[in-house]
């Protein structure tokens, strides 16, 4: 296929051109990442005069190609329309001193990580703990280089490995996932340092020069597993009988009572119903996590549960013949479907 002048598709882009514009702009956004840098500079400023649809590509495609000669542009279209897409493109692009003056708007719970990770290497600026998990806000710590005590540090791993502990399984939030070279095949269940969050945070330590701490968490997760594997509660949990295709899954699930049960008890203050440690069988804690499926039988595969809803009635041949007689495409609709009609003899009159 032969390619189009680009300052062509360009022109008839940004001069809308009658009937070429949804054909110029899949071939402008197929083609931009070859382009030279100059037609790159033109098509972002055109895409951000264009729709939303188009300054959202934009957007994503500055965070990679900043330039201050977008600025204007830029701070222009934040001004006017205040899209949720556009937020991580300004935390990331914009000036500091701007991002400061409007910290209301960029520095929300919702992207209030990204607009520390911005200031972080700036010892003056004030990372609010609270507004942050213990994970994330050691990655914080690590990436400004900041120190940190000891004490404050064994607190982050505990709150860290009870958020791990007591989340829903399936949580698209990534907290709870293993290391992506754990091996449960091979293993009767994953140990602390096979979860993900927990890993990262003890390579972060050892960054940060934190050893002792570090010392501590490996000797705790080490009793944590011996003292586990030597109780009832996991003598209960590997005999319980489960489907095969459930069984990594209960692996999990008794990693997290692992942990739990070895928590300090100041960590389980305020579990309420939601700690882990209400759940006495696999059983249980699935059914309560994921209503919309049932554990059945050994062997049988999770099943969704039957809607009480009752199934819609068929048209009869007297509605039908009436949907026909209001609108003559019915009865092509139902011949190009195929749909097989019940006393088809008395349409006579249809053009079947």
């Amino acid at each position: 296929m032969r390619n189009r002048p680009i300052a062509k598709l360009i022109k008839w882009f940004v001069n809308r051109e009658k009937g070429k514009v949804v054909d110029v702009r899949s071939e402008i956004q197929r083609r931009f990442a070859y382009l030279d840098w100059n037609d790159q500079k033109k098509i972002l400023l055109a895409f951000l005069s264009s729709g939303k649809a188009d300054r959202k590509w934009a957007y994503n495609e500055l965070r990679q190609l900043w330039d201050d000669c977008f600025l204007q542009k830029a701070l222009e279209v934040w001004e006017t329309y205040h899209e949720t897409d556009m937020i991580r493109t300004a935390i990331e692009c914009f000036p500091r001193s701007y991002l400061l003056e409007h910290s209301a708007e960029f520095g929300n719970d919702d992207y209030y990580y990204s607009f520390c990770r911005r200031f972080v290497d700036d010892p003056q600026f004030k990372i609010d703990r609270n507004r942050l998990s213990a994970k994330w806000y050691l990655m914080l710590l690590r990436q400004g280089k900041r120190s940190i005590s000891d004490e404050v540090a064994l607190d982050l791993l505990f709150e860290q490995v009870h958020t791990v502990s007591c989340n829903l399984p399936y949580d698209s939030s990534g907290i709870g996932e293993l290391c992506r070279w754990t091996d449960l095949n091979k293993e009767n269940f994953p140990t602390a340092m096979e979860f993900r969050d927990l890993y990262a945070m003890i390579c972060s330590l050892n960054e940060l020069n934190n050893v002792t701490v570090v010392q501590l968490f490996y000797q705790w997760a080490g009793d944590a597993y011996v003292n586990f594997v030597h109780s009832q509660s996991y003598q209960d949990l590997i005999a319980e009988e489960v489907p095969q295709h459930w069984e990594n899954n209960r692996k999990v699930f008794i990693a997290k009572k692992m942990l739990y049960a070895a928590l300090p008890d100041k960590y389980k203050k305020d579990d309420g119903e939601s700690a882990i440690a209400k759940y006495d069988t696999f059983k249980s804690y699935v059914a309560s996590y994921m209503p919309y499926y049932r554990i059945v039988n050994q062997g049988d595969e999770p099943e969704k549960e039957k809607s009480t809803k009752p199934e819609p009635s068929l048209a009869t041949p007297e509605q039908i013949r009436d949907m026909i007689a209001t609108n003559p495409a019915v009865a092509t609709l139902i011949e190009k479907l195929g749909i097989e009609i019940e006393n088809k003899d008395d349409f006579n009159d249809c053009p079947f």
